[in-house]
């Protein structure tokens, strides 16, 4: 179980819903005040199973705005190289990703393909560094779906 905290205090607006399917970056409100307006997101991939405060509600600093439940993780689509080669150009950690996107780059002595994104997505975990030498069928990156 996870504990969704507000990072600042204001008005809390287009609050998630109960029981819904969250992947770590996934926005579960949004707090806006006087100078700012900052999107709450979720830290872990689960389902929201608490809401403590409803929508247009005044929050402050560090008030639990929402519980995930953790136990019942999204599942997950690993992507591998399709080549042989040279691993540059990776994406980020918690990128989202739609199907097509690309998510690196593979340069071998043929040609230069990008590693598309065969599902849509969160990129949970990249297995390689820029520059890492891979084989063909390599796991590359896990996403969230």
């Amino acid at each position: 179980m996870t504990t969704i905290k507000a990072p600042l205090g204001g008005g809390l607006t287009n609050v998630c819903i109960l029981s819904q399917r969250v992947r770590a970056g996934d926005v579960l409100g949004r707090i806006s005040n006087f100078s700012n307006n900052i999107d709450v997101v979720s830290d872990e991939n689960g389902i929201v199973s608490a809401i403590h405060k409803s929508n247009d509600d005044n929050v402050l600093q560090d008030d639990v705005l929402y519980d995930i439940d953790t136990s019942q993780p999204a599942p997950t689509v690993t992507i591998v190289a399709p080549i042989s080669g040279r691993l540059t150009n990776l994406c980020a950690l918690q990128q989202k990703a739609q199907m097509g996107d690309v998510l690196g780059q593979i340069s071998s002595f043929a040609n230069n393909p990008g590693v598309p994104s065969t599902v849509d997505g969160v990129v949970i975990a990249i297995c390689r560094k820029d520059g890492d030498d891979v084989m063909q069928g390599d796991k590359l990156y896990e996403i969230a779906v």
